[in-house]
């Protein structure tokens, strides 16, 4: 789906074969740690927990590897474990800017367990976009999908640079697992 004339987004429902297992087999292996995040010069506790992981650990991550940089031709980083634990865990409205090349960005996620809304929304007037504070889902051009039970979504193009995408909190009651595979061009202006 395109998101703009340079932005786009790719999701493949049903990526993960036994989706419920390979949840089981994280949520149980998986190191998890609450983190942190700089906001406004004071670290804060993020409202879910994390973990950093090897693509050669866990066979659904090295197969997932194997996958995208076949299909998208790129050599994807690393992958980093997101656990929501319920619907109060959530993540706001952001771009991954840590990749610091913004121009042409690969971001995969393959997404176990509960289906949550998962947000876009043009960066646009981000002063205007504060003052106003519609919530993520309910802006008038919010893009909302709802990835979940092993599927893959792959934001691409100018996504980061020009987009900002969030899992709001929400209703939910079960788990949600993301596991984020990055690459970034490392050409144009950087962020």
């Amino acid at each position: 789906m395109s998101l703009d004339a340079t932005s786009w987004v790719d999701v493949a429902s049903g990526f993960v074969r036994e989706p419920e297992a390979q949840l089981d087999l994280l949520l149980h292996q998986v190191p998890w740690a609450q983190q942190e995040v700089l906001r406004y010069d004071v670290y804060v506790p993020e409202q879910r927990l994390g973990a950093g992981l090897r693509a050669d650990t866990v066979p659904l991550l090295r197969h997932t590897d194997l996958h995208l940089s076949a299909r998208y031709r790129q050599p994807f980083d690393g992958v980093a474990a997101l656990l929501y634990r319920d619907g109060h865990d959530f993540q706001g409205l952001h771009s991954d800017r840590s990749m610091t090349w913004l121009d042409d960005t690969l971001v995969a996620i393959v997404v176990l367990g509960e289906r949550r809304p998962f947000v876009f929304r043009p960066r646009g007037n981000w002063a205007h976009a504060q003052a106003v504070k519609v919530p993520a889902g309910e802006g008038p051009e919010d893009v909302v999908v709802h990835p979940g039970e092993g599927d893959l979504l792959v934001m691409g193009g100018r996504a980061q640079a020009d987009w900002l995408h969030g899992v709001p909190a929400c209703t939910a009651s079960g788990s949600r697992v993301s596991l984020t595979w990055r690459w970034a061009r490392r050409r144009g202006r950087p962020d």
